[in-house]
């Protein structure tokens, strides 16, 4: 892409939560925003693959700071400030929907309101806006969520599930022999689960369709499959937190313009 059009890119997408990058709209690579190509249909129907980890905020929190009440509602304003016009509504959704818990109490970083509210709003939701867009047109898509807590990090954070598909991916850049990219002494559930995406992903390759028993994501059946040591589907209840994300998008999008 043209350097000043990245550039404008870059510094036209400065977030409150420290990222600073968005795709290059530069008419011949990417002709519009991906959201709004989605909403066009104007766009070649392949099958998708897609989805998230289910504490994948996790990694853009920081936990030693939020050991108080106080500390989170600071965090919520910093996350999404009153001062850019954060609707009552949806301060009271957050509150709501998301009550605080302390991680001093026996609560670790996966069940911090703070960290689903992360990854509700930069990877959960999202994932489900675009496979509402795509079912409603016809698109075949598949929506996932990784459920398993790494045996290293104990954690189900951003890019757990790379070492399930690639279960013997060295990282080259790294010496340390505890390496977290590797299922180093997996559980037998740990290596059932690894065969199971492999599989899965290998199919959906192969095919343009994982295995029979993971229904597609369809405009009548909203179906998102859990990946853990047991495959499980998610019921409506964890779409509905995705709403008020959407109805209040314009709010979401300011830190864009």
């Amino acid at each position: 892409a043209d350097g000043a059009v990245l550039a404008k890119a870059i510094t036209s997408a400065a977030c409150s939560d420290g990222c600073a990058y968005a795709p290059p709209i530069d008419g011949t690579h990417l002709a519009a925003a991906p959201l709004d190509v989605l909403k066009s249909g104007n766009y070649t129907k392949r099958p998708l693959l897609h989805g998230s980890c289910q504490a994948d905020g996790a990694n853009y929190i920081s936990v030693p700071d939020l050991g108080s009440l106080a500390d989170y509602d600071e965090w919520l304003d910093y996350r999404f400030p009153n001062s850019t016009g954060r609707p009552a509504a949806l301060s009271s959704f957050l509150s709501a929907t998301y009550p605080y818990t302390s991680p001093r109490d026996g609560c670790n970083v996966n069940c911090l309101a703070a960290t689903q509210i992360e990854t509700d709003y930069s990877y959960f939701c999202p994932a489900y806006a675009a496979s509402a867009l795509l079912a409603a047109q016809a698109a075949p898509v598949y929506q996932y969520v990784f459920a398993r807590q790494h045996p290293l990090s104990h954690r189900s954070d951003h890019s757990c599930a790379l070492p399930y598909l690639w279960p013997y991916h060295v990282n080259i850049n790294s010496s340390d022999d505890k390496d977290v990219w590797k299922l180093r002494n997996q559980s037998p559930e740990d290596t059932e689960l690894s065969e199971t995406v492999r599989s899965m992903w290998f199919s959906f390759v192969s095919t343009g369709s994982p295995l029979a028993e993971w229904p597609a994501f369809t405009a009548d059946n909203e179906t998102t499959i859990v990946l853990d040591n047991t495959t499980s589907f998610l019921g409506n209840a964890a779409y509905s937190r995705c709403g008020l994300y959407e109805a209040n998008s314009e709010y979401f999008t300011r830190c864009l313009a």
